[in-house]
């Protein structure tokens, strides 16, 4: 045991000193004095706690994570933003695991101009700007994966001709990625209660979920020049009557989406100009006070609709005229749906198990969920087998297991709560389990 941990040490500093951590507040007093002392490649690394910042990257190929994701919790001390990136920061400057928290006014959240940063597992939580309640883009390709955005608000009214809101997210112009996120009860004051793409935008929506939001205004807003492609998002669950779940005025793709339980004045998808694609998705169970509950649009707007499925669908399904590309399915009632997912059992791949993201790792046709029921190893209880993952790597999601992660083990070592990263097998503690699966893991992963 005594040889263990003199190695275990010797691997932890000597990886350290090489990564470049700097450490908050251990070595500096801010954020933003260890963003300025940091150079290309360094890791700025916060403790558990809650600080008050506006942190500008200056364009530095830094990552600024939380030791513990969702540990490190911050707010702004003004109506600027937490974080801001405008300096052409590309990929290499990410920030990973943070807490960003509103305040007793506008302000806080990020700010992205003509950069392309990448935002990590990460949580926006009653935020409240003018627009981009959350984050506002204004060019670059950032990407923005696994974030959570709930109760934030775009608080500008908007009016005649003028696009704004985007209670969580923003985007003006530029190619962002938004990635398997997750967003529930935000707020937009006029076009969209979460996000809001317009101008010369090309945005992804891909594998995210939305809940239940608050207002009138449509989920997911694109407007006339701007370009979105939404791909495998389920909507759901959403009692509030609004405009549309998803609306556009300029092009866009539906592709693989599940929408269900859903209420509007339009309908789940719903046009009023531009082309719409809409492929592979499933309506069930939406009532509008229009003329269809699933797709509908006026003007000059079109549809091009395939693979599709519609039941229970209230007053109709499709409500403008469209090409059929075939496939497509509507029934008054729904079939069979053991699990309650929202998937229909014929096309369900795991129709056992509630699992409404389908999510199949491996893509051998068996969803997660029952790979996992059947005895697949999850050690840190995510939904995802172990095998597709790199579960040990707790710190710089570098698909790597290294003296980093160790370090971060180490450091919190004892009893854990439900954000201490380091409990990887989630037993409450951090201990020789958590270790022992670490160092068994060490080096890269083979995913």
């Amino acid at each position: 045991m005594k040889f263990l941990v003199q190695t275990t040490f010797a691997l932890l500093f000597a990886t350290s000193a090489g990564a470049g951590e700097l450490r908050v507040p251990e070595q500096y007093p801010s954020i933003q004095a260890a963003v300025s002392a940091a150079v290309a490649g360094d890791v700025v690394s916060i403790a558990d706690g809650q600080y008050s910042e506006s942190i500008d990257f200056g364009g530095k190929q830094i990552s600024i994570v939380a030791r513990t994701s969702g540990g490190a919790i911050i707010s702004s001390p003004s109506e600027a933003r937490s974080i801001i990136a405008r300096s052409t920061e590309g990929p290499g400057s990410r920030v990973v695991g943070i807490q960003f928290i509103g305040r007793n006014g506008n302000g806080g959240g990020i700010l992205i101009a003509q950069s392309s940063p990448t935002i990590e597992n990460c949580t926006f939580d009653g935020i409240r700007n003018g627009t981009g309640g959350a984050i506002l883009i204004e060019g670059g390709d950032p990407r923005i994966q696994s974030c959570r955005f709930v109760n934030c608000t775009a608080t500008d009214p908007g009016g005649a001709g003028i696009f704004g809101s985007g209670g969580a997210i923003r985007a003006t112009s530029g190619n962002p990625v938004i990635a398997g996120s997750s967003f529930l009860h935000n707020t937009g004051n006029s076009n969209a209660a979460a996000i809001m793409n317009e101008g010369s935008s090309r945005m992804t929506v891909a594998g995210c979920d939305f809940g239940a939001h608050f207002g009138t205004a449509s989920v997911v807003y694109n407007s006339d020049y701007a370009r979105i492609s939404i791909q495998d998002c389920d909507f759901h669950d959403d009692p509030t009557f609004r405009g549309a779940t998803v609306f556009s005025w300029g092009q866009r793709e539906v592709l693989r989406c599940s929408f269900r339980n859903l209420r509007n004045f339009g309908a789940a998808v719903s046009s009023s100009g531009g082309a719409t694609t809409v492929s592979g998705c499933t309506f069930r169970n939406c009532v509008s006070t229009g003329s269809a509950a699933g797709v509908t649009g006026c003007c000059s707007s079109s549809f091009a609709i395939g693979q599709s499925s519609f039941c229970a669908m209230v007053p109709a399904a499709i409500g403008a005229p469209f090409t059929n590309q075939g496939g497509i399915v509507i029934e008054d009632r729904c079939p069979s749906d053991l699990d309650s997912d929202g998937i229909d059992d014929g096309v369900d791949n795991c129709p056992q198990v509630p699992n409404p993201d389908q999510r199949d790792c491996d893509a051998d046709g068996v969803g997660d969920a029952c790979e996992i029921t059947a005895g697949a190893t999850d050690v840190n209880q995510d939904g995802v087998p172990d095998s597709c993952q790199c579960v040990a790597d707790l710190v710089l999601a570098d698909n790597k297991v290294n003296g980093a992660d160790l370090g971060a083990l180490l450091s919190q070592w004892g009893p854990a709560n439900a954000g201490t990263v380091s409990d990887i097998n989630r037993d409450g503690q951090v201990n020789g389990a958590d270790l022992g699966y670490l160092l068994n893991a060490w080096g890269s992963c083979p995913n």
